[in-house]
């Protein structure tokens, strides 16, 4: 069995490892890594906007209201591998799309603003 993986930021790095199919994040604040595994129907991984919309959703329960228009800001993703640094650097994430590897989720950037 292949797990999907997903590295975190560094500091203070790691990995976030989930199952087949799942979605790993790697979510980190004030220099805690936390590991997040999400099941999403392939309805929401094949579509970059929705992928987009469910980990913001998860990132933004995660991080609290504080960084809600710094996520919109600063979260940026590309060939299937979503980032996030806050703009005081005190939250970071990480996060693959399990379809990415077979062309869902899509290759085009997903920023807000562009």
């Amino acid at each position: 069995m292949v797990l999907n993986c997903v590295d975190c930021e560094d500091p203070p790095g790691g990995r976030a490892c989930c199952e087949p199919g799942q979605t790993p994040m790697c979510f980190i604040k004030d220099g805690k890594a936390q590991s997040v595994c999400m099941s999403l129907s392939s309805d929401i991984t094949g579509d970059v906007d929705r992928f987009a919309a469910a980990l913001k959703a998860t990132l933004r329960a995660l991080a609290g209201p504080a960084y809600f228009d710094d996520i919109e800001r600063n979260f940026h993703l590309a060939g299937g591998r979503a980032t996030f640094v806050s703009a005081n650097g005190r939250v970071k994430m990480t996060a693959l799309n399990p379809e990415s590897d077979r062309g869902g989720g899509g290759a085009e950037d997903h920023v807000r603003g562009m």
